[in-house]
């Protein structure tokens, strides 16, 4: 049986999820064969979609894709059997939700100074996903495969406090959240594709990251940082266990198959 193929697609916060992969799940997963292309933010915006796929439109892209491919640059979709989003166009933006703008629900929680309806609060959710949504259009397009999304994952309470953002009390941002999420799946799911949310594991708080996965968070390429924005192995560890038993379930067992055969073939 030729190895379940995943293609991933996203930016410097690859770097947890391929660091997981490459130190624990590679192995744990025989039957999977996982290929990323990821660069920095600046450098994805200069993806050009193609019929059947995307190019590099940049020298530095291509090479950024062929460091974490492992050579190819040009991404096609329906050659994989999966592909996986990380982390493109999905910064949720809890101040500007957190302004005055709020719907009757977000009433109960907090003052809304400019009421309005949950058509125009999912408008403000689409908006605020345009990049994401147009990738996943182009995505589905090419391939009709299972197509998934992780979001960039919330900064730690110290970096949103350097930054220098205030958000609202935890019931507030909670809501928001939650509006929000609803939202953002919904849209994902007309589009035939599914979003795999943050686990709640990692979050000491609403819209925030607990600072133990930020040490060490890892960039592209395995640079290691603690900026509270980019999480570290054990994150990735956690999120890409969400994502491989997604596909598995999607694929009818095909992902957990293979590694049952290799305990077998260790066993004899």
């Amino acid at each position: 049986m030729s190895p379940y193929s995943i293609c991933v697609i996203g930016n410097s916060h690859c770097g947890a999820y391929r660091s997981a992969w490459i130190n624990r799940y590679a192995a744990l997963y025989p039957g999977a064969a996982m290929t990323y292309f990821a660069a920095p933010p600046n450098l994805l915006g200069h993806l050009v979609h193609e019929e059947g796929g995307f190019s590099a439109g940049k020298p530095a892209l291509g090479r950024a894709f062929a460091l974490t491919s492992g050579g190819p640059t040009r991404i096609e979709p329906a050659a994989y059997d999966a592909v996986v989003l990380i982390s493109i166009g999905t910064k949720l933006d809890l101040p500007f939700l957190c302004a005055q703008f709020g719907t009757l629900r977000h009433r109960r929680f907090r003052p809304v100074q400019e009421l309005v309806s949950e058509a125009c609060f999912r408008a403000m959710v689409e908006g605020d996903l345009r990049k994401l949504l147009e990738i996943v259009a182009q995505c589905r397009a090419a391939s009709g495969n299972p197509l998934l999304v992780c979001p960039t994952p919330f900064r730690t309470q110290s970096r949103v406090e350097a930054d220098g953002e205030t958000f609202e009390d935890d019931s507030a941002r909670a809501a928001l959240i939650a509006d929000y999420q609803a939202v953002a799946s919904a849209l994902l799911r007309e589009r035939g594709a599914e979003m795999i949310w943050q686990d709640p594991a990692t979050v000491v708080r609403p819209g925030y990251t607990h600072a133990d996965y930020a040490l060490q968070g890892i960039r592209l390429q395995d640079h290691l940082c603690e900026d509270g924005v980019h999480m570290n192995q054990a994150y990735g560890e956690i999120m890409l266990a969400k994502v491989l038993a997604r596909l598995d379930a999607l694929c009818k067992g095909r992902l957990s198959a293979g590694a049952e055969i290799e305990r077998v073939r260790e066993a004899g």
